[in-house]
């Protein structure tokens, strides 16, 4: 993800948009798309909108949560290290969702995935829907 590309802020603006529908409220990503994130939570209709980075100094909270993982020129060890180490936290929380999104360009790292959820990635038409029936 880079977060000089112009086709970059329209759609992470929807991205965000879309899971505040669903209720996440705090949303951690790579240093190279933290800037280009908080400008999106800052312009979207959410009651908290916590921006933080993955494998930070700051701890996330207790609350649902979205990891937007976008940047290929981090080791995939160090990104599952970090993203392991917060779905650990989270699991001690079983009633608060944590979802992890793997950008486009990142699809070629399958083998990350596989540690994240148990369950089928969620697209972009579902998650609309999920959405506009909250």
């Amino acid at each position: 993800m880079n977060a000089e590309d112009a086709a970059l802020v329209p759609a992470l603006d929807r991205l965000v948009r879309q899971l505040a529908a669903i209720g996440i409220e705090q949303f951690v990503t790579t240093s190279g798309s933290l800037e280009a994130l908080e400008r999106s939570v800052c312009t979207a209709n959410l009651d908290l909108g916590f921006t933080l980075l993955l494998g930070g100094d700051v701890p996330a909270c207790r609350m649902p949560t979205a990891v937007l993982i976008g940047d290929p020129t981090q080791k995939q060890e160090t990104l599952r290290t970090h993203c392991l180490d917060l779905r650990r936290r989270f699991e001690t929380w079983p009633e608060v969702p944590i979802l992890f999104v793997l950008f486009h360009s990142l699809t070629d790292l399958g083998a990350l995935s596989q540690y994240l959820s148990s369950h089928a990635p969620i697209s972009e038409r579902e998650l609309q829907r999920t959405g506009s029936s909250v």
